[in-house]
């Protein structure tokens, strides 16, 4: 078994799958065979049909960027409330030099609040920008250790 199949890394595989499922529809899951729905009542329940490398491989086609919309922001603060992500968590984890701009993510409904903030400003251009700022479909600090998003996301 190579390092990509150790029993963390499935693990972490499993974790994020369940946040995807959570962002499908259920009928695409069902559709590609990767979970059932249980009834429970009133309520529908989603069960893995498959694990490990088989989930992997069955659902690497379906798979997509979280990052819905890239923004860039001038700040006031070297503090960003936000993960760093893209290049900017790789060159945390390896020995890679990060771009100009920094990159962070954030949740879609949480950007709203920190544009709006006096500290951060949307430019038209990265030539004014501090960094880029990604809003995501789900909240990157689901699956993220709180350090940068998931190595997956990377």
């Amino acid at each position: 078994m190579n390092a990509l199949w150790s029993s963390p890394c499935i693990a972490f595989f499993e974790k994020c799958v369940e946040v995807w499922i959570k962002s499908l529809r259920k009928t695409t899951l069902e559709a590609a065979h990767l979970c059932e729905a249980i009834r429970e009542g009133r309520s529908h329940r989603l069960r893995l049909t498959l694990s490990g490398r088989a989930l992997w491989e069955k659902a690497l086609p379906l798979l997509s960027s979280p990052v819905r919309s890239r923004h860039w922001i001038e700040a006031s603060t070297r503090t960003v409330p936000a993960l760093p992500a893209e290049l900017t968590a790789l060159s945390q984890r390896t020995l890679l030099e990060d771009d100009r701009l920094p990159t962070y993510a954030v949740s879609k409904k949480s950007l709203p609040a920190l544009i709006d903030n006096r500290t951060f400003h949307q430019t038209r251009g990265s030539e004014e920008a501090t960094f880029t700022l990604e809003a995501w479909h789900y909240d990157p600090v689901v699956l993220s250790k709180h350090t940068a998003v998931d190595p997956l996301s990377v």
